[in-house]
């Protein structure tokens, strides 16, 4: 029987890849809150990465189950969610943090679980239209991630160029 933490995904190298990439996440989440003068995580990188370990079953290289469209998700493929969205009330605390893939959380936007199971139910009725509405929701808080991103831009202070040079 195999350890506990390991397998074959990344084989050799499954804890070092696990590491790195909660440690990115977490330093994501961490910037973000700054950014958007929000208080500080309430829980540190360690508890994180416990946090992630314990969802992934105990194995470094463990897949992630999304709770919403039921695919098998590497760590690569999952997204940190704020289950209940910070704009309605959710709190920041791990307990509120959970891990659909990439595309669910870009659907799920601001809704609340309950809100985007039903979203879903209800589409399950009509494919054609559940593909096109889905698809418009990622294209849509995609968009507003960038308007957003390019709002914070421009509130940016200008940098000073030295008058000495030349334009080009």
């Amino acid at each position: 029987m195999k350890p506990v933490g390991t397998g074959a995904l990344f084989e050799n190298n499954a804890k070092s890849e696990f590491l790195r990439l909660t440690g990115s996440r977490y330093d994501g989440m961490k910037v973000r809150n700054e950014k958007k003068k929000l208080p500080p995580l309430p829980f540190t990188k360690e508890q994180f990465r416990t946090h992630v370990l314990h969802n992934m079953r105990g194995n470094y290289d463990g897949a992630i189950n999304c709770r919403y469209c039921h695919k098998v998700c590497t760590l690569q493929e999952v997204a940190a969610d704020h289950e209940m969205p910070l704009s309605r009330g959710g709190g920041s605390g791990l307990e509120n943090i959970g891990f659909p893939c990439a595309d669910c959380n870009a659907q799920k936007g601001s809704m609340t679980p309950a809100e985007f199971v039903t979203l879903l139910a209800c589409l399950e009725r009509m494919p054609f239209a559940r593909i096109d509405v889905l698809k418009r929701l990622q294209q849509s808080v995609k968009l507003a991630a960038s308007v957003r991103r390019s709002i914070m831009l421009s509130k940016r202070p200008k940098e000073k160029k030295n008058e000495e040079e030349e334009p080009f």
